[in-house]
């Protein structure tokens, strides 16, 4: 029997949990596992109760997993990931915007670049590596016998079936797959690359993810945000936006190491103007003062400068705003900064759905809930001296 007088009347069909066929594409194998992507990802989206980081958790423990099984077969189409890019970056919340930048990259890039747990990776780089490696030991041999096969469709074919079985091919998990293997070629050190597949499996990730999210966007988010917000009579008076911007970002990745993630992200929030006042959602009028009580417009700079907000901190730090609230000073001065910060924050965003009068005992509750906090010993034991006059003035 000669390849013309082969006979192909399956047009798709599924088999082990792959659609098979001549029409089928890599769109048609992820539509049902985009269905079930978008399904858990909303259930994790409304948990808003439980905090961002278990939030994150399981979106991508039960949601972002469910491409991966298709995608040791086939790439992304272009269109769906595009969609779990944006569905991804739903997990920030807050104002509009506030991390996101152009095309989502800083955001993406919190998790590296400055540790922030409470940020998925970049399901579509994760996607590109599973199917990168589970196809790198046979894309040779896949790719001589598709040259092959090629090569055998004899000349008594139709120019027609010729260019059917052609589009077959390319469409299929050979051309997927080859195509992904020529784009880490492109775009990593192949010379480089590890021997042990946990280590490949990270090279080829990191390749991908910094293809995909250029490395620059982070830090120009920063500059931006203290360039436009903090550089300015009554915040900083410091004339050098790229330096402050960098260093937030060196002592926010230091500070990853050491907080838990919800103490990370109010800090993280802090230096992008995305604490949730009144002011930062444009809304106009006075209200009373969730700390000390006085009628005044609920903003950041009234929070920098409010008398029950500065009596937090230690008394040689006050007016200090850089020490208090942007991370500069030592290692134990930034640790206690920014769980100080965290306290603030937290009693902020709980006075706004209280209905009784938060700022009678607002200094309590900035203590019982940084007090709450699981930390380790050494943010323990800086939490406990500074309680020692923290309760005395």
């Amino acid at each position: 029997m000669t390849w013309s007088e082969v006979g192909i009347e399956l047009e798709e069909a599924r088999y082990l949990g792959f659609m098979i066929g001549r029409r089928t594409t890599s769109t048609n194998n992820f539509k049902s596992a985009m269905s079930k992507f978008r399904e858990r990802a909303a259930y994790w989206l409304a948990k808003r109760e439980i905090g961002i980081f278990f939030q994150v958790l399981g979106f991508e423990m039960f949601a972002a997993s469910v491409l991966s099984f298709v995608a040791q077969l086939y790439t992304l189409p272009e269109a769906y990931a595009k969609e779990v890019l944006d569905i991804s970056a739903k997990f920030m919340l807050g104002p509009g915007q506030w991390f996101k930048g152009r095309g989502n990259h800083p955001y993406f890039r919190a998790r590296i670049d400055i540790g922030m747990k409470a940020v998925p990776r970049c399901v579509v780089s994760q996607v590109q590596t599973v199917n990168y490696m589970s196809s790198r030991q046979c894309l040779l041999s896949a790719g001589a016998r598709v040259a092959i096969l090629k090569n055998n469709i004899g000349a008594s074919w139709t120019l027609t079936n010729v260019k059917h079985a052609h589009s077959a091919i390319e469409n299929s998990p050979f051309g997927d797959e080859s195509r992904t293997c020529v784009l880490i070629q492109d775009i990593a050190d192949m010379r480089s690359l590890p021997r042990e597949r946990h280590d490949i499996k990270k090279f080829v990730y990191s390749a991908l993810f910094d293809r995909a999210h250029p490395k620059a966007t982070l830090f120009q988010r920063f500059d931006m945000a203290y360039r436009t917000r903090w550089i300015k009579p009554g915040c900083l008076n410091d004339p050098r936006p790229r330096v402050l911007s960098e260093r937030a970002i060196g002592r926010l990745a230091w500070l990853s190491q050491h907080v838990p993630p919800r103490v990370h992200i109010a800090n993280v929030r802090l230096h992008l103007n995305a604490w949730h006042t009144r002011r930062r959602y444009q809304q106009q009028g006075v209200i009373q003062c969730y700390f000390c009580g006085k009628h005044v417009v609920d903003s950041l700079e009234h929070i920098f400068h409010c008398d029950l907000v500065r009596s937090v901190f230690p008394s040689e730090w006050r007016g200090n705003l850089s020490k208090c609230f942007f991370l500069s000073g030592g290692e134990d001065e930034v640790l206690l900064a920014s769980i100080l910060v965290y306290g603030i924050y937290s009693h902020h965003c709980a006075a706004r759905h209280s209905s009784t009068q938060a700022h009678i005992e607002s200094k309590a509750s900035i203590a019982r809930l940084i007090g709450e906090l699981s930390v380790n010993k050494q943010v323990s034991q800086i939490w406990y001296d500074h309680c020692n006059f923290y309760y005395g003035r």
